[in-house]
C-alpha cells in the first residue's frame, strides 16, 4: 500500500525501514556504486599519457553521462541513486523515510572516500601532483554566483528524475528514461564546466577535494544542489496538484448546433457528433 508523505516522515516508517533486509540491501548497494563512481571518476581527471589523453570538460562530460547512464541501467533494479541531495528531495516528494535518506546519504559519503582512495592508489606516484580540487573562484566567480550556478542545473537534474522515474507521469511506452538523466548531467558538465564544474553532485567535487587536501570553497557544491534540488521538488508535485485537481472536475456534454444529442456518461466513449467540455 502506497504510503503518504506525512507518513514516511514518521519514526515508525523510519523503523520499519531499518528492520527489512531489503534496506540493508539498497544501502550496501549504493556505497558499492558511490566507491565505483568516484574510482572511475579520480581516474578520468588524471591521466598517465598527457599525449594520448588529455582531460577536458567536454571529455569529462560524455563519460559522467555515459557512465552514470549505464550505472543506472545495471545497478538501478537494485539502488542506484549516488545523491545526497537527491536522496533528501525524494524524501521531501514523498518516496523515501527520513532513515533511508540518513542512511544513503552516510553510504554514499562513506563510499565515495573510499573510492577516492582507491583512485588515488591506482594512480602512479609521480601523477598525484596533478590532482586538484574544484574551486569556483579559480574562474573568477562569486561565491552567490558559483552557488546559482550549481543550484540551476540541479533544478533541472532533480526535475528530470522525479519526471521519469515518478509515478505520477508514468509513461506508456518510456524510451530509455535513464538517457534522459545522463544527458542532462553530461550537458550541465559541459556546459558549466568552466564555471563551477556544473556537478550538481557533492560527491563529485568531495572525492578530488580528499586526495588533493584542499576543501577550499567545497561548502559551494553541497549548499548549491540542495538549493536547486529543494525548489524542482515543489514545482513537480505543483504541476501534480494541477494534473489531479483537472482530472477531478465534472464534465458536461454539450449538443451540436441544430439538434439534440444523448447525453452519456463521460467517463465512457462519448456519442457520437457530441463534444466534452471541461468545466
Amino acid at each position: 500500500m502506497k504510503q503518504s508523505w506525512e507518513d514516511l516522515l514518521t519514526f515508525k516508517a523510519s523503523r520499519r525501514d531499518l528492520a527489512t533486509l531489503i534496506f540493508w540491501r539498497d544501502v550496501s548497494c549504493e556505497f558499492v556504486v558511490s566507491t565505483f563512481l568516484m574510482t572511475v571518476v579520480i581516474l578520468i581527471l588524471t591521466t598517465n599519457d598527457t599525449h594520448a589523453y588529455q582531460p577536458s570538460t567536454t571529455h569529462f562530460g560524455l563519460f559522467a553521462g555515459f557512465f552514470i547512464y549505464s550505472l543506472l541501467e545495471t545497478w538501478g533494479p537494485i539502488s542506484c541513486l549516488g545523491h545526497p541531495p537527491a536522496a533528501f528531495c525524494f524524501m521531501l516528494g514523498g518516496k523515501f523515510t527520513v532513515a533511508r535518506t540518513v542512511f544513503y546519504t552516510i553510504a554514499e559519503t562513506v563510499g565515495c572516500a573510499t573510492g577516492a582512495g582507491i583512485g588515488y592508489a591506482l594512480t602512479p606516484f609521480e601523477k598525484r601532483s596533478t590532482f586538484v580540487a574544484f574551486n569556483p573562484a579559480k574562474h573568477g566567480l562569486s561565491l552567490a554566483q558559483s552557488v546559482f550556478v550549481e543550484a540551476v542545473f540541479t533544478f533541472n537534474l532533480i526535475f528530470c528524475i522525479f519526471s521519469v522515474h515518478g509515478s505520477d507521469y508514468a509513461r506508456k511506452f518510456p524510451i530509455l528514461p535513464n538517457l534522459a538523466i545522463g544527458s542532462a548531467i553530461g550537458t550541465a558538465i559541459m556546459a558549466a564546466g568552466t564555471f563551477t564544474g556544473g556537478f550538481m553532485n557533492p560527491l563529485i567535487a568531495f572525492g578530488p577535494a580528499i586526495v588533493s587536501g584542499d576543501f577550499t570553497n567545497h561548502w559551494i557544491y553541497w549548499v548549491g544542489p540542495y538549493v536547486g534540488g529543494i525548489p524542482a521538488v515543489f514545482l513537480y508535485k505543483f504541476y501534480h496538484w494541477v494534473k489531479v485537481r483537472h482530472e477531478r472536475l465534472p464534465k458536461r456534454v454539450v449538443p451540436p448546433a441544430g439538434g439534440e444529442t444523448e447525453v452519456l456518461d463521460t467517463k465512457t466513449n462519448d456519442a457520437p457528433g457530441t463534444r466534452v467540455v471541461q468545466l
